[in-house]
């Protein structure tokens, strides 16, 4: 069995960056948010090198991806209510 790279560092970007669409969206806390952010662009960074170059070929990570995105939209319209 293989370990999908690209999973495990999607995942753990997504919950590092979810971090900080928290402390944006409902505390308000938007330097602690640029801080959290940080770390996880570069995790982003090194993911979608990763799949530019072909060094894993998606599936799950990609999944990751959508249920990130979809996660930040919720947090985003929760944080203008």
């Amino acid at each position: 069995m293989t370990i999908d790279y690209g999973f495990l560092i999607s995942l753990i970007a997504s919950l590092i960056a979810l971090w900080g669409v928290y402390l944006f969206n409902q505390r308000k806390d938007y330097t602690g948010a640029r801080v959290v952010w940080f770390f996880s662009n570069t995790l982003f960074v090194v993911f979608f090198a990763g799949r530019v170059f072909g060094w894993y070929n998606g599936g799950l990570s990609d999944v990751m991806m959508m249920l990130y995105f979809a996660m930040m939209w919720v947090s985003n319209v929760w944080g203008m209510k």
